[in-house]
């Protein structure tokens, strides 16, 4: 997985570990389903959603910001004070 086209950079580390922990989780949970354990496996099936959704969360904050920086840098090349309206914005 390419982590700087997904991930902020502040998001990268964090990334990584939601990811492992999906890979982790999801070896336990066919070890559990092949037990019988479907109890278990469903426990360790949330948590591995809840990491997905982590990992989604971040990404869709890059996408947010990597959107935002593309209209800064229209407003820019057409000439629009970019400083101006960030103060307005932010």
């Amino acid at each position: 997985m390419n982590y700087s086209k997904h991930f902020l950079g502040k998001d990268i580390q964090q990334a990584k570990k939601e990811r492992y922990c999906i890979h982790h989780l999801l070896g336990l949970i066919v070890k559990e389903i092949e037990k019988g354990d479907f109890i278990s496996a469903s426990f360790r099936a949330n948590d591995m959603l809840q990491s997905i959704g982590e990992l989604n969360r971040m990404s869709t904050n890059k996408y947010r910001e990597d959107k935002f920086q593309s209209l800064m840098d229209e407003m820019a090349q057409r000439g629009i004070d970019i400083q101006v309206v960030r103060r307005k914005i932010l």
